[in-house]
């Protein structure tokens, strides 16, 4: 918090870049997110057994919608904060 304090819009120039998709960069940082997937799903899904999920779960589906809490999660404080700042 204290960075963010003294530096505002770095949180913003961040989310900004990680979810761009009309920068030069667009593509390219696709392509790593891509990549990065299936590494941060090993990284939070490797230890656990998975044939302790039902049949018809996917464990990479599971993951995704966590992730994609998380997003919705970071988006709400970032509203939160941005309005704090007003």
């Amino acid at each position: 918090m204290k960075i963010l304090d003294k530096y505002p819009f770095i949180l913003d120039f961040a989310l900004r870049a990680f979810y761009s998709e009309k920068e030069d960069v667009s593509d390219e940082l696709k392509n790593v997110n891509t990549m990065q997937d299936d590494v941060l799903f090993q990284v939070c899904f490797g230890h656990i057994d998975t044939y302790k999920f039902k049949n018809d779960v996917d464990p990479f589906k599971v993951y995704k919608m966590l992730r994609w809490m998380g997003d919705g999660y970071i988006h709400d404080k970032v509203q939160k904060f941005a309005w704090m700042k007003c």
